[in-house]
């Protein structure tokens, strides 16, 4: 749309200047012409998008069998959890799709990718902090590995990070739900932690809305009784 709109300038600076009627008009013909070309084409993406959207929901028997969807904050990769134990992945906003069974999930691994930045004073001291560049998700089958990229481009660096903490949130939701059928893996933890510490995991998401109280309970259940 810029470009359009600078030939479309350039075709107005022309006839003021005085040049050719007829070329400067064909220029701010182009240029209109280039705009609407360029909305055409969003129109007919986002009717794309919409129409996969809905096939989607159709072969997941609707909105209500969602637990977890993570389709919403990136168009490279999507991942939706239902509650009938099935999760739908897909690429480019869905234009690649497929369905997996909790069952066949041998491990999930989630490494979240950071990136550092720092500010620099003139006490010569540097102020640091961490921020997620991109999360990685691979879903391990018995047959391969499923790679799935989160990697958001926005202008505003805190909706993004933000973002970034409900993605790493739903994942932390969806490794509570699969733990009951598979092996579940977060490649930033490699310790084995004791009862006390998973409890406390556990009642984090609590805490941040990840699990159900019912779940909760459950998990503390099962950790206890080992």
């Amino acid at each position: 749309m810029v470009v359009g709109t600078l030939i479309i300038l350039f075709g107005i600076y022309k006839l003021v200047k005085g040049g050719s009627t007829l070329l400067s008009l064909g220029i701010i013909g182009f240029g209109i012409l280039f705009i609407y070309s360029y909305f055409r084409v969003q129109k007919d993406k986002e009717a794309s998008n919409t129409d996969r959207s809905t096939i989607i929901l159709d072969e997941i028997q609707g909105a209500d069998n969602i637990d977890i969807n993570l389709s919403k904050y990136s168009e490279e990769s999507q991942l939706i959890v239902l509650k009938n134990k099935t999760i739908g992945i897909g690429h480019d906003n869905f234009e690649i799709k497929k369905f997996i069974n909790f069952d066949s999930i041998m491990k999930l691994e989630v490494k979240i990718n950071n990136a550092t930045i720092g500010s620099y004073r003139e006490s010569s001291n540097n102020i640091v902090r961490e921020i997620i560049d991109s999360i990685t998700v691979y879903i391990h089958t018995q047959e391969l590995t499923e790679e799935l990229v989160f990697k958001l481009d926005t202008h505003d660096a805190k909706e993004t990070q933000e973002k970034y903490r409900e993605i790493e949130k739903g994942l932390k939701r969806f490794q509570v739900i699969l733990g009951d059928n598979g092996d579940v893996e977060n490649t930033n933890s490699t310790d084995t932690k004791s009862i006390p510490e998973q409890i406390k995991e556990y009642k984090e998401l609590l805490d941040i809305n990840a699990i159900t109280e019912e779940e909760f309970e459950t998990k503390k259940k099962e950790l206890l009784k080992n």
